[in-house]
């Protein structure tokens, strides 16, 4: 009897919990001076992107190709579709690495070639990943039951 009391108490307190999530979220209404929760995001986004794409253009960074684990394996499967050869030379398939990072590389590679202009693509693409997690954190604030300034403030930070 006990287990279903405790599993009724369960189900109510998570419905008030979703409910006060949504009463906190007012469809995206939560205001900082008059921004929607969906501008904040967009604007740390936008800013943090800005940033570190700048950086990447002016610094020029993805002139300098870097042939990591990832990239071996990722180019092995673009070449010759098998999971493998991470380090120089042919060792053969692998199980070294997990396989997600380097088959979005091997997409990459397969749409823009192995040159500087997959470097550019690829760098672009990590910037925006972070940029999306800082973008994030305002409504992540909300979501744990902070204010939205303390995840405007952290993203203004890490942008």
């Amino acid at each position: 009897m006990r287990k279903r009391s405790g599993g009724l108490v369960q189900s109510r307190m998570r419905s008030v919990i979703r409910v006060r999530l949504l009463e906190r979220f007012q469809g995206g209404r939560c205001k900082i001076d008059g921004l929607t929760l969906w501008k904040v995001c967009c604007c740390i986004f936008a800013v943090a992107f800005l940033v570190r794409a700048g950086l990447i253009v002016k610094l020029g960074t993805y002139r300098a190709i870097e042939y990591s684990e990832p990239v071996q394996v990722a180019e092995t499967l673009v070449r010759t579709n098998v999971f493998g050869n991470p380090f120089s030379g042919e060792t053969g398939p692998t199980a070294h690495l997990a396989p997600g990072h380097p088959f979005l590389l091997s997409l990459i590679y397969r749409a823009f070639g192995f040159g500087t202009g997959a470097e550019l693509i690829k760098e672009l693409l990590s910037s925006a990943a972070a940029s999306l997690q800082y973008g994030m954190l305002p409504w992540l604030a909300m979501a744990l039951g902070l204010p939205m300034s303390v995840g405007a403030l952290a993203g203004a930070c890490g942008a």
